[in-house]
């Protein structure tokens, strides 16, 4: 799991983020209102804080293995 949760992060960062030029893009095909939460999210979305994302996503994971070897 934490090889698969860095291999993502690391093909995201070679083959570019979703970024700011597809915003448009983004917000028309949010445009009907079916998905609102997304909508106010649009800021986080196409400009992610990628060290914080990253560091945030290992510490549950990380989290989530000592609660699992807690219980074993």
């Amino acid at each position: 799991m934490l090889v698969v949760y860095t291999e993502a992060f690391v093909v995201d960062e070679i083959g570019g983020w979703l970024g700011a030029e597809v915003r448009e893009e983004l917000e028309e095909s949010l445009a009907n209102g079916h998905f609102p939460v997304i909508s106010d999210l649009i800021e986080e979305i196409v400009a992610p804080n990628i060290e914080a994302d990253f560091v945030f996503g290992l510490n549950v994971l990380l989290r989530g293995l000592e609660d699992e070897l807690a219980a074993a």
